[in-house]
C-alpha cells in the first residue's frame, strides 16, 4: 500500500482534515455507522477483527470538494461499522480496517495529487492517491503514516477519468510509530500506548470542470482504541 502524506507536503494534512470533518464532535459508531453508511450509498464490509464497536469508537462523515459536472459532491469515503476497539497485543499482531472510495458518476480530468515528501503516491483502482494517518487524540507523539515513501522521479501526471463504483480499500497498521521508510529503510518504532487515536483518511488534487481547473479536497475520520 504506497500511500502516505505530508503537509510540508502534508505532515499536517490530520489536523487540516479533522477541521474540515469536524471530527471534534464525532458521533458515537454504534449511533450513527449504519446512518452515515446508508447516506453515503456505501455497501459496507467488515474491518479489524470483528466484534461489536465500543461507545467511544466514533465515525468522521465524509467530506468531499470533488464536483460532478451538476455541481454536486461525486466522491466521498465510507466508513462503514466494524471493530475499533483493540488490545495492544491485537494491534502489535496487525489490524485492517476496512472502508470504500464511493465515486457516483463518471468525472473526467482528475489529477490526485501524492502527499508524501517524495512524490511516489500513487492512484489506486478508484483513480485517487489515498494518504491514511494515525494520530493521538491528545496531543500526544504518537503517529503512524507513510510520510516518507523516499524519493521518487518527478513525472507530471495526466488527468484520468475517475468510473462510478465502490472501491474497497484497507488501513494495515501493526500498533507502532512509523513516518516511512524513506531512502534509508527505517524501521517502526515504539508501541502505542494505550488511548484514543484517530484515523484520517485524504485524498487532494485537482479536476478540470466549467473550462477551468479547480482543487479538490475529500476526507473521512475514525477512532480507534488500543487497551
Amino acid at each position: 500500500m504506497k500511500q502516505g502524506t505530508s503537509e510540508r507536503r502534508g505532515l499536517a494534512a490530520g489536523p487540516k482534515v479533522r477541521e474540515m470533518l469536524g471530527v471534534g464532535l464525532l458521533l458515537a459508531c454504534g449511533a450513527c455507522s449504519a446512518e452515515h453508511v446508508a447516506a453515503n450509498e456505501g455497501t459496507g464490509g467488515t474491518g479489524g477483527t470483528g466484534g461489536t464497536p465500543g461507545p467511544e469508537c466514533s465515525v468522521g462523515g465524509s467530506g468531499s470538494t470533488l464536483m460532478c459536472a451538476d455541481g454536486n459532491p461525486c466522491a466521498h469515503f465510507v466508513v462503514p461499522e466494524q471493530r475499533c476497539s483493540f488490545t495492544q497485543d491485537e494491534v502489535l499482531a496487525g489490524i485492517d480496517i476496512s472502508y470504500q472510495i464511493v465515486i457516483d458518476a463518471p468525472v473526467p480530468g482528475v489529477i490526485s495529487e501524492p502527499l508524501d515528501t517524495g512524490g511516489c503516491g500513487a492512484p489506486g483502482p478508484s483513480g485517487l492517491i489515498v494518504f491514511e494517518e494515525l494520530e493521538s487524540t491528545s496531543g500526544g507523539p504518537e503517529r503512524y503514516c507513510l510520510c516518507d515513501l523516499g524519493s521518487c522521479p518527478a513525472t507530471p501526471p495526466a488527468p484520468l477519468t475517475l468510473e462510478a463504483g465502490s472501491y474497497d480499500r484497507k488501513f494495515h497498521w501493526d500498533g507502532r510509530g512509523f513516518g516511512g521508510p524513506g531512502d534509508s529503510q527505517k524501521q517502526p518504532g515504539d508501541p502505542f500506548p494505550p488511548g484514543l487515536y484517530v484515523l484520517t483518511l485524504r485524498s487532494t488534487g485537482q479536476q478540470e470542470l466549467d473550462g477551468g481547473t479547480q482543487a479538490f479536497d475529500l476526507g473521512a475520520g475514525m477512532t480507534l482504541r488500543v487497551e
